[in-house]
């Protein structure tokens, strides 16, 4: 399947906005508020889609938006962190199908 080569060598914070996409989706949304309902389906947790697709709707150049993307990553994974310290019993499972 596809979905698996795309993610079988990935860096962890890619693997992580794939794995928790469903919990990510929300924040994504709120952060780049233009990224309508219909394309965060089409990103799916796919850094580079994600990437692509705040290029296009913010019209910026791609490297802008890689930045944006990873320092959101950045910042998720420390909320993250600091959530899994407070409750290290309460793990984030993968994705179902991986």
């Amino acid at each position: 399947m596809r979905r698996d080569a795309e993610h079988r060598d990935t860096a962890p914070e890619r693997r992580a906005m794939y794995d928790n996409w469903t919990y990510l989706k929300d924040a994504v949304k709120e952060h780049w508020s233009r990224l309508s309902d219909m394309r965060l389906d089409a990103i799916d947790g796919h850094h580079d889609r994600l990437v692509d697709h705040v290029q296009v709707v913010y019209g910026i150049h791609r490297e802008q938006a890689e930045a944006q993307v990873d320092e959101f990553m950045e910042d998720y994974h420390d909320h993250f962190r600091m959530a899994q310290d407070r409750a290290p019993a309460t793990p984030i499972a993968p994705r179902a199908g991986h």
